[in-house]
């Protein structure tokens, strides 16, 4: 019986992925390690385990403290099992994770240098300070972001409260979800600092905002030419286009939006590569559209 105990506070954080499936999701496949944390009674704070260490009996797990030195860029955290009489989950990372997982974590705030994928469900109130490239957030959650955001997803399950979210940087793209999955909202390059959205309403001035994505061009191509050169990628000019070797942190929309000047248009770049998968690799080549 104790074993099973032990075992519904992480079998609720993998319920986290199911429960939880984005409209968009495209990454670059993950390879690090995968960190569980929890509020543990046993030890009256919160606790972390690597991989499955809980499901095979690990105990009460370790300090955060030995978390901020073990943690590295391309790792995933999934956190979960928040108690009222817990106080609020505080992290600061110098890692740049792959994923982010919070599902019920009650007062929570987290400081990394980037997160690849996050996803936020009811029960959570997330502060985050770090650029995102894909925020997934649903039902009774609020957060608010302290950087950039490439691609945010607002979305809500039936009888639950829709999210409340605010940013100090900018979003390039929003797309907010009813009830029945239909989109209600589509919105581009909002300002920095000015994104509000309440019970899933934008409340965002159209003045901070396009209703079409930015338009490729000399502009777009001198920042991706920029972007590139920083983040060690490369490009070369074939009869379809150019060709782009996938670095590490890239996804496809990224991608198309760096290089297209919008990130919807990363099938193009799919049926161009002859790919059909949303995962990406680092190192792997893809053909760009001309255009």
């Amino acid at each position: 019986m104790k074993k099973l105990l032990k075992c519904i506070p992480v079998l609720l954080a993998a319920a986290a992925f199911l429960l939880f499936i984005p409209s968009n999701t495209v990454s670059v496949e993950a390879a690090g390690q995968t960190y569980y944390i929890m509020y543990r009674q046993d030890a009256q704070e919160w606790r972390y385990v690597k991989d499955s260490e809980w499901l095979d009996g690990y105990g009460i797990g370790r300090e955060l403290y030995y978390l901020t030195l073990e943690i590295e860029d391309g790792d995933s955290i999934i956190v979960s099992g928040y108690d009222p009489e817990s106080d609020p989950l505080e992290l600061k990372l110098s890692a740049s994770l792959a994923s982010l997982t919070l599902r019920s974590t009650g007062n929570t705030l987290i400081t990394v240098n980037s997160v690849e994928n996050c996803y936020i469900t009811s029960g959570t109130i997330l502060s985050l300070t770090g650029n995102v490239t894909n925020v997934y957030i649903k039902d009774s959650s609020s957060a608010t972001f302290y950087g950039n955001i490439s691609y945010l997803e607002v979305g809500q399950s039936e009888d639950e409260v829709a999210p409340n979210v605010s940013n100090t940087g900018t979003v390039g793209h929003l797309a907010i979800f009813n009830i029945d999955g239909q989109q209600t909202c589509s919105v581009y390059n909002v300002d920095a600092g000015a994104l509000t959205i309440t019970n899933g309403k934008l409340g965002t001035s159209a003045a901070h905002y396009s209703t079409t994505a930015s338009a490729s061009g000399t502009a777009a191509s001198t920042g991706a030419a920029t972007a590139a050169a920083a983040s060690g990628s490369t490009s070369s000019t074939t009869a379809a286009g150019s060709t782009y070797t996938v670095v590490k942190g890239d996804n496809l929309w990224k991608i198309a939006q760096r290089y297209l000047g919008n990130g919807m248009r990363y099938p193009e770049i799919k049926a161009l590569s002859g790919i059909s998968s949303d995962t990406i690799y680092a190192g792997q080549v893809l053909t760009l559209p001309a255009d």
